[in-house]
Formats: C-alpha cells, sequence, structure tokens
C-alpha cells in the first residue's frame, strides 16, 4: 500500500493486529512496514471486534486472587477440586504425571526434599488437589525440573499441546508468580518442612536460570525457615518420626551446601558468624542416616541391604566435600572456623576447646593448604558405584551416575578454588626471580593435574549424565578451565601449547553442554570463547 493510498485508522493489517502494534504504510507500496520487514504478506481477513462500553470493576485482592487460585476446602468434590486446582491450572494432567516421575528418577538424587513412599502416596491421594501447601511445593517441583532439565520442557510441549507453556522461562516465572500470589497472609505462621522445600527449589531453580539476586532473596528465606525450625540443633529433633528427622536433616545439609557455595569470592571464607549459623558441634550427629526411603518409615527403620549402597550416600559425600569450603565439623587437630582481618597474611581462628569460643591469631596460608590436602583425600573411600569409571545399566545406577557428575566435578572444583587462593597469597609476598619461576611451574603442574582430573570425568560420564545436573555444573567446569588462561597467554612454549590444547577441548565439551541454554547469553559467550582457541 503506497503514500497515496488512504487506509483508514481502526483497520489495520492481521499481523499487526495480532501484535498489538501500530499499522504504518510501507514506502515501498504494497505491504506495511512491519510486514515488510518480516517478509511477510499483508492481509485483512480477520473480522472487526464490535466495541463495547467496558464494566465499571474494582481489581481483585490478593487474597481473592489466591482463593480464586486454590481450593481451600479438603472437603469439596473431586470435580470441584480439580477445577480449582492451583496444580492444573499451571500444567495439565498428562504432563504433571510425567514431570513428577521425572523429579524422582532424574532430580531426586541431587535434591531429597521429599520422602519417595510419603510422597507417592500423596499424589495417589490426590492431596494436590486439596492442600495449598502441597500444590505449592508440587509446584516449585515442576519449576526445578523446567530450569534445570530444559531438553525435558520441550518434550512435554510436543507431547502436550494443552500444557499452554512455550517458553521456558516464562513458564517457570508464571509458577513462581502463582506460588507467591497463592501464599495466604498468615502463611509464615506455622513453618514446615514443605514451606523450606518450596523456597529451596525456587531457589535452586533460579540458580540454574542465572537469576543470581532472586536465588539470593529465596535462598535467605529458605534459610531462615531452617534456623526457625531448628535444623541446626539436635535438640530440635527428639520429638519427630523418623522419616520427619531424616528429612530435616538432608534439608539442613542441603542449606549448608548452598551456602558453601555461595561463600567462594572471598579469600578467606568463614566468619565467625558461621559457628553460629551451624552449631559445629552438633554437625556429626546431624548426618543423614544411610538408608534409602523404601527402607524408613514413621515408626520403624529397617536395615539397609548389604549389597545394596544407598542413594543418600552421594549427598554425604558432597557434604565432607563442601566441609573443606566452610570447616562444620569439629577437628581437634586443627581450628575450625575463622573471620578475615586486617592482616591479609592471617585470619582469626576459633579454637578447637570445648566451648569454641577462644580466639588466636593463625596464618591464613597453612589454614588453606590444611583444606586443599585434606580436600585431595576427601573422597578415598567413596563407594564403587560412585566413580565415573563405573558402568551405567539400570535406572538406579543411572541415578548414581548422575550423582557421581554433580560429586566429582565439584570435588575437583573445591581443588581449584583453594588452590587459586593460594596462588593469591603467594602473589602478595616478595620472591626472587628464581622462586617465583619455580613458583609458577609449580602451579602449573597442580593447575595442569585438576584439569586432567576433570577431563577425564567428563569424558567418562555420558552427557545424558551431566545435563541433569544443569547449568551450575557447566559453570562449575568453566571456572576450572578459566584457571588456565593465565598459562595460556605466559610462560614457556610448551606450557602455552599446553594449556591452549585443555582450553579447546574444555570449549568443546561445554560448548555441547551449553547447547541446551542456547537461548542464553553464557551460549554466546562461549562460542567467542571457542573462537579464540
Amino acid at each position: 500500500m503506497g503514500r497515496n493510498v488512504k487506509v483508514p485508522a481502526t483497520k489495520a493489517c492481521d499481523y499487526c493486529r495480532l501484535r498489538k502494534i501500530k499499522c504504518i504504510a510501507s514506502e515501498a507500496g504494497k505491504d506495511c512496514q512491519a510486514c515488510t520487514l518480516g517478509e511477510l504478506d499483508c492481509s485483512y481477513i480477520m473480522p472487526n471486534k464490535r466495541r463495547a462500553p467496558e464494566a465499571m470493576s474494582t481489581p481483585p485482592s490478593t487474597s481473592e486472587i489466591g482463593n480464586n487460585m486454590i481450593d481451600q476446602s479438603p472437603s469439596g468434590s473431586s470435580h470441584s477440586a480439580s477445577r480449582t486446582c492451583l496444580v492444573h491450572r499451571l500444567v495439565s494432567c498428562p504432563s504433571f504425571d510425567i514431570i513428577m516421575q521425572d523429579y524422582l528418577d532424574v532430580l531426586y538424587a541431587l535434591m531429597p526434599v521429599l520422602h519417595i513412599p510419603t510422597f507417592v502416596s500423596n499424589l495417589q491421594n490426590g492431596k494436590h488437589h486439596h492442600d495449598p501447601t502441597f500444590q505449592m511445593f508440587c509446584l516449585a517441583m515442576c519449576g526445578c525440573v523446567f530450569g534445570i532439565l530444559p531438553h525435558k520442557f520441550e518434550q512435554y510441549t510436543e507431547q502436550d499441546a494443552s500444557t499452554g507453556f512455550t517458553d521456558r522461562r516464562m513458564a517457570i516465572a508464571d509458577i513462581h508468580h502463582a506460588i507467591m500470589v497463592a501464599r495466604p497472609p498468615d502463611y509464615h505462621d506455622e513453618l514446615s518442612h514443605e514451606k523450606w522445600a518450596i523456597m529451596y527449589l525456587m531457589s535452586v531453580t533460579n540458580a540454574h536460570l542465572g537469576h543470581r539476586n532472586r536465588a539470593k532473596l529465596q535462598f535467605a528465606e529458605c534459610n531462615t525457615i531452617a534456623t526457625e525450625l531448628g535444623l541446626h540443633r539436635i535438640a530440635s529433633y527428639r520429638e519427630l518420626d523418623y522419616v520427619e528427622s531424616q528429612l530435616r536433616k538432608k534439608a539442613f545439609w542441603l542449606s549448608y551446601i548452598g551456602w558453601s557455595h555461595s561463600r567462594t569470592r572471598d579469600v578467606d571464607f568463614d566468619s565467625i558468624g558461621d559457628r553460629f549459623k551451624f552449631e559445629t558441634a552438633d554437625a556429626e550427629h546431624l548426618m543423614p542416616m544411610e538408608i534409602d526411603d523404601e527402607y524408613i518409615t514413621t515408626t520403624e527403620i529397617s536395615a539397609q541391604p548389604i549389597d545394596k549402597v544407598p542413594l543418600v550416600s552421594g549427598l554425604n559425600a558432597l557434604i565432607r566435600i563442601s566441609d573443606c569450603l566452610v570447616p562444620i565439623f569439629k577437628d581437634a587437630s586443627s581450628t575450625a572456623l575463622s573471620f578475615h582481618t586486617v592482616d591479609e597474611h592471617c585470619h582469626v581462628d576459633l579454637g578447637s576447646c570445648a566451648c569454641g569460643k577462644h580466639i588466636q591469631k593463625a596464618p591464613l596460608q597453612p589454614s588453606i593448604m590444611t583444606r586443599l590436602i585434606k580436600a585431595t583425600h576427601t573422597l578415598d573411600n567413596i563407594p564403587a558405584q560412585l566413580s565415573c569409571w563405573t558402568a551405567s545399566e539400570t535406572p538406579s545406577d543411572a541415578q548414581f551416575q548422575i550423582m557421581t557428575a554433580n560429586i566429582q566435578v565439584t570435588h575437583i572444583w573445591v581443588q581449584s578454588l583453594l588452590l587459586e587462593h593460594l596462588v593469591v597469597l603467594n602473589n602478595a609476598n616478595e620472591a626472587t626471580d628464581q622462586d617465583q619461576a619455580y613458583h609458577r611451574k609449580l602451579i602449573w603442574n597442580l593447575r595442569e593435574g585438576i584439569c586432567e582430573q576433570l577431563m577425564d570425568v567428563l569424558n567418562h560420564i555420558s552427557e545424558a549424565n551431566l545435563k541433569p545436573n544443569g547449568y551450575v555444573l557447566i559453570v562449575k567446569a568453566r571456572t576450572v578451565a578459566a584457571s588456565l588462561l593465565d598459562c595460556a597467554l605466559e610462560g614457556d612454549d610448551t606450557t602455552i601449547h599446553r594449556a591452549r590444547t585443555y582450553l579447546q577441548s574444555f570449549a568443546d565439551i561445554l560448548a555441547r553442554l551449553d547447547e541446551s541454554y542456547r537461548n542464553d547469553d553464557t551460549s554466546r559467550l562461549w562460542k567467542e570463547f571457542h573462537a579464540r582457541f
């Protein structure tokens, strides 16, 4: 349509009407500017809508929205419950069943926030139709699956068009918004493990999406609930049944692992507040029982079969690895916790006496060196099922392989972090040229050894078992790889060549793992990084 042809203002083309944008004639003459830019043909097939005067209405209150989204009456009929069920307003029934199964089969090993027999029984009894908190818990699980397993989200939308979601991030945003709106004003008056789990899953989901501030705020609420429930005090477990006790112990350690992972930016990551936050005297007593869920009931604990390694042993291994970042277990041979002082070569240690409150100065470098040595031997006695050289043949083995990827990569990542902190401290010291050359060679050998370990793990574990660990595993591997960047630019020709070879290999592997996040900025950054080497 040209400039000399007058188009009524109320008659926009179909494309502009669908996009709700102004339809402007193109200088080319035939199509409008939007259609010309999109290489589309202008059409005027859609009928006009008759405008009617808008009815006066008052916006609904937050409580009304929550009441509309959740059926507050457990005694309502099944038809009424399903009609008002918050879960099925956002996720269709067929997809919901598949998502719940995927969580149990894939993500439970990494985030055991539920007791499997109890959870399955609750689903079979339709608890997600009438219990508001359980509905929010199930929705948080759905969001977690969407966030950590992008390829699964694509399968859900392909298999079930009624899902209603076309964009993964938008789906998660809608789910999280629905959870927050559905919380009544007195939501925090009675706290529970389930409410802790909701915030924990939301925090983990946002961490995998790269929404750092959202994850931190949600994790702060999660930790507040943990503190109010007394998860860090063994005395608070006395009146609990066996199932609830095991769940809360796992919750405490999942919070601790998340806390330790967020404290890696400082040279001296411990603070005096950690002592009172985690009550290290109770740490050994708070370790989860190495027994699978099916052998634990509210009133009885059955013996774990000797020939069956419990899945929770993977969580216990992660606890020991995280202890090298933020020490929590009492060690009579060394001080447990510290906080930063003005003297960058020293930190203040809490004594290893019975009360743990005596304070004395101690060198920082030996403390981190002790942690590094401790970290290298943390997995010496790990079960064979959690070794990356164990083949995966059954679904149970696949869960162990998923957990193995998390354990092994985290173990290497912790060693790399501690080594880089030692490098920072070493650079602060004055040394001769000869000493500096020796230190550079020693650091390169240590970095190369760590990178070789990571390369072995990434090559031995299949991508199908690496991907369920999500974006966080990619970040950890990328952090280890980034430690070689200095070596790729400085040093002798052999070192530079070997460092660039490692970086090329890491770029190839991480680019494949990053493919699931191809719409994120990280994919573009790694393509640029890959092109450099």
